[in-house]
């Protein structure tokens, strides 16, 4: 099976947002300190997962299409993320 720039900026997106969820959540001070190191290193798995969509992306993106680039996407969802 092979993925569309589509289909990958869906999933680069919701990856993003989970990360964000996560890195939120490990530095909840209310957060007991199990929990904060657990949501670490589920950081460290889903960010390996991000690089691989990253590469993956950059791969089948090429100049003149409509979609943006990976640094433009990424951009985006972060803006996004921060309001």
């Amino acid at each position: 099976m092979s993925l569309s720039l589509i289909d990958l900026a869906v999933l680069i997106e919701l990856v993003e947002k989970q990360l964000y969820e996560y890195e939120r959540q490990s530095k909840n001070p209310e957060n007991s300190e199990q929990i904060q190191d657990d949501y670490s290193e589920l950081i460290v798995t889903l960010g390996a997962t991000a690089g691989n969509l990253q590469d993956e992306y950059e791969a089948l993106y090429f100049q003149g299409t409509s979609r943006p680039t990976y640094e433009e996407l990424i951009d985006g969802i972060r803006a996004r993320l921060e309001r």
